[in-house]
């Protein structure tokens, strides 16, 4: 009997190397973002980004007010940019969610996320919403609907976290999750942080010194003074 569908094997490899390809892809894009750091390491008084005007647009809430980033002056403000099509983004919604829960009551410390529905290949704002109820979130979820905030601090993989000074200054941008335990130690206690640069730097020139190899660290700053 002749074969009704003579070229179903043709195209069933060449969508299994489209798939492949695709997987590929997105491995690469998530080492990319796990591996990539940008940091800006300058003081709490180096001049604030608050006059921007990007800081006084409004960000609708999911089951909340909506914000403006410049609301925030005054605190550390942690900045999770973060999609529903990345893996790594949902395997630390847990983590995230606890996070934003132990400092929900801070005077001194916001800690929020954006995504930007509509755009670099997210659902739109209504499926979203859908998807985020039906998953119980709770933790603060902003949308940027512009894509001007993602803009501004130029997000270009996720998940990235950008890190705010009291004054609305840029502190660190990093690529790839953080472990909370981390991200508190920056946000709450700078000075430690300090300390530890401080005793990082030590260990280095001793190294050099005497002739060692890798600190460890690679040599990089903490991003608080």
């Amino acid at each position: 009997m002749k074969n009704p569908y003579p070229h179903f094997g043709k195209i069933r490899l060449a969508g299994g190397t489209l798939i492949m390809l695709m997987g590929f892809w997105m491995l690469y894009n998530q080492i990319s973002m796990m591996y990539s750091e940008k940091t800006t390491p300058e003081a709490e008084t180096s001049s604030p980004l608050s006059s921007m005007p990007v800081y006084e647009r409004i960000l609708p809430g999911l089951n909340r007010e909506p914000a403006r980033l410049s609301q925030f002056l005054g605190k550390r403000v942690y900045i999770r940019f973060w999609t529903t099509w990345c893996p790594l983004c949902l395997a630390g919604l847990e983590d995230f969610a606890a996070l934003a829960g132990g400092l929900s009551d801070s005077s001194d410390i916001a800690v929020i996320s954006i995504v930007t529905p509509g755009l670099n290949g997210e659902v739109s704002k209504k499926d979203f919403t859908i998807w985020a109820k039906a998953q119980n979130l709770s933790f603060p979820i902003f949308f940027d609907e512009s894509g001007a905030v993602s803009r501004e601090f130029d997000i270009r993989a996720y998940p990235t976290a950008v890190y705010l000074g009291r004054n609305g200054a840029l502190l660190k941008k990093t690529a790839g999750d953080e472990p909370n335990a981390r991200i508190q130690r920056n946000l709450s206690s700078p000075e430690q942080v300090r300390d530890d640069h401080e005793k990082i730097n030590d260990t280095a020139f001793s190294a050099r010194r005497s002739g060692g190899g890798n600190t460890g660290n690679g040599g990089r700053a903490f991003p608080f003074r």
